[in-house]
């Protein structure tokens, strides 16, 4: 009898480590476990996708905007002069002097222009700006009834030599983007300013090749009206491609006023 109790306690006091031991290894593996916590991190609350980004609705593009309301522009282009006719005085190679009217045409020449702008508030730029342009007298076509300048007929005179025309302009204008797109925006500009103009020294001959004249060089210094149409393309936040038409209108306070045509292409940064 005795040795049964013996047995008995025995058999107790091994099991009851065993038990505690597997109930603790239970609850390590699914009360603490990473499956029991990990479930509700990951797949309850969807995880870090569920609290950051949202797949249903994806994040607008990141867009880096200018920092400063400042912008440079700079343009290559063409210059085309207007004919232009006027009364003038000619003077033939024998020193007589007559009364006519005279129509000048010009060759197209190339243009730089340089500048720097402000942007304002619903669409308005302010732009200040330095240019230079050069451009040939190309022929002249004089008319007099008088009978010591017969051959002045009214007939094309060719340039026999000279005739290099340098203008350089100085002008501020207001411009008015018009609200259609924010990658493609024509815009309208109105400004006037100041020019130099630097006209050399002409030879004129007629279709022989004879030398009928001359005409001494100029300087000019006087204002002037320019009118510009155009548009710009983003390329990306900074960079921009601008191709534009403008017309410009030269006063002088001594003999006929002259029109230019410019057209360019241009390139702008925004800071």
């Amino acid at each position: 009898m005795l040795r049964k109790i013996l047995g008995l306690t025995t058999t107790v006091l091994m099991a009851a480590p065993l038990a505690l031991a597997g109930g603790s290894a239970q609850a390590q593996s699914y009360g603490n476990a990473p499956y029991g916590n990990a479930g509700n991190a990951d797949y309850g609350n969807g995880g870090a996708a569920g609290n950051g980004a949202d797949y249903g609705n994806p994040p607008p593009a990141y867009e880096v905007r200018p920092s400063s309301r400042f912008y440079f522009e700079g343009s290559l282009g063409i210059l085309s002069p207007t004919d232009v006719s006027h009364d003038t005085t000619f003077t033939s190679r024998a020193g007589l002097t007559t009364y006519g009217h005279d129509k000048t045409t010009y060759d197209i020449g190339p243009s730089l222009t340089v500048g720097l702008g402000y942007r304002l508030m619903g669409g308005l730029r302010l732009g200040a700006e330095l240019g230079y342009g050069h451009f040939s007298t190309s022929t002249l076509h004089p008319r007099t009834n008088t009978g010591t300048a017969t051959m002045l007929n009214g007939s094309g005179v060719s340039t026999l030599s000279g005739g290099d025309n340098n203008l350089v302009t100085m002008t501020v204008a207001a411009y008015y983007d018009l609200p259609i797109s924010q990658t493609v925006k024509p815009y309208l500009g109105i400004g006037g300013g100041w020019y130099h103009l630097d006209a050399g020294a002409l030879y004129f001959a007629d279709s022989s090749g004879a030398n009928l004249f001359s005409q001494s060089g100029v300087n000019s210094d006087n204002g002037m009206f320019l009118g510009e149409i155009g548009v710009s393309v983003a390329i990306d936040s900074r960079w921009s491609v601008v191709p534009s038409y403008r017309y410009e209108h030269l006063f002088t306070s001594s003999g006929p006023a002259m029109d230019l045509n410019l057209f360019k292409v241009g390139a702008r940064y925004n800071f």
